[in-house]
């Protein structure tokens, strides 16, 4: 259940801006087009992660973003998903590492 300040501060700080916020995030994602995690999407627009996370759901239904896996965050360094635009091409894992194991 919502807290009725956690409704608040959305009401307050994030609703008239959402316009602006789905912007920017779609504009950010579309130069790393690798992905982003919601930490370093909040890193680039200067928001919490956690905003970043309660807009990303919106972009999802809408059909702008979807999830394209997980990797290791840039930032936190923990597995997190990653946000990619509809319509960016794939890009290609990229190479191992060889080693000397046999495995």
């Amino acid at each position: 259940m919502l807290q009725n300040t956690t409704t608040s501060s959305y009401e307050q700080n994030i609703r008239p801006n959402l316009a602006n916020l789905h912007a920017r995030v779609r504009a950010v994602l579309r130069v790393f087009d690798e992905g982003m995690t919601n930490k370093e999407l909040s890193i680039e627009i200067g928001r919490d992660a956690s905003t970043i996370s309660g807009i990303m759901r919106p972009l999802v239904k809408r059909g702008k973003v979807y999830e394209a896996g997980e990797r290791r965050c840039r930032i936190t360094g923990n597995m997190a998903k990653v946000w990619r635009l509809v319509g960016q091409p794939q890009q290609p894992p990229a190479p191992k590492a060889e080693t000397n194991s046999l495995f």
